[in-house]
């Protein structure tokens, strides 16, 4: 694997160069990352991330399901 985890390290970190996609994927992300944080404070709230995952175009019920497993925060080691 490409990936390890280092003792104390709260994050990923690849061991080698970054694939090839990498810099594509973090456009990407920062793309929608600015979308969801409309007021451009670094932070998306509940209701701004509500928003968001409307543009998905899936339905209120579909919604609250996929994100009810994001919001259990018991195995979190944030």
């Amino acid at each position: 694997s490409r990936r390890r985890r280092e003792e104390g390290d709260r994050g990923w970190r690849l061991r080698g160069p970054p694939p090839p996609w990498a810099e594509e994927h973090q456009r990407i992300y920062t793309d929608w990352f600015v979308l969801a944080d409309p007021d451009g404070d670094g932070r998306v709230t509940g209701a701004n991330a509500t928003k968001f995952l409307a543009m998905s175009g899936l339905s209120l019920a579909d919604l609250k399901q996929v994100s009810e497993p994001s919001a259990d925060t018991s195995r979190c080691h944030c």
